[in-house]
């Protein structure tokens, strides 16, 4: 129900196209939102390292995983998004 509040420290996850309600999170401070950035910084500079071919590679696994799992992925897109089965086909997997 949206009209409850949530704890304090939390942020509520709603449906949005039937407002049922998924839990909570944990809302982050300023200072753990800026070290996820500098984690994702360092990643990238990892990534920045990586050949082509590893990075194919893993692009291949990703896309694997995809096409594996794409109703999984659209039934949760369009629970989170509010979208159609299709729409979340068309914006999530293809």
């Amino acid at each position: 129900d949206p009209s409850v509040k949530p704890a304090k420290g939390e942020i509520p996850c709603y449906d949005p196209g039937t407002m049922r309600s998924l839990g909570t999170m944990p809302a982050m401070t300023a200072e753990q939102v800026r070290a996820k950035v500098d984690r994702a910084k360092e990643a990238q500079k990892e990534w920045a390292k990586s050949s082509f071919q590893q990075r194919c590679k893993l692009l291949k696994i990703i896309q694997r995983y995809i096409l594996d799992n794409q109703e999984l992925i659209c039934r949760v897109a369009a629970r989170d998004s509010g979208k159609p089965m299709v729409d979340a086909a068309f914006g999530e997997v293809l």
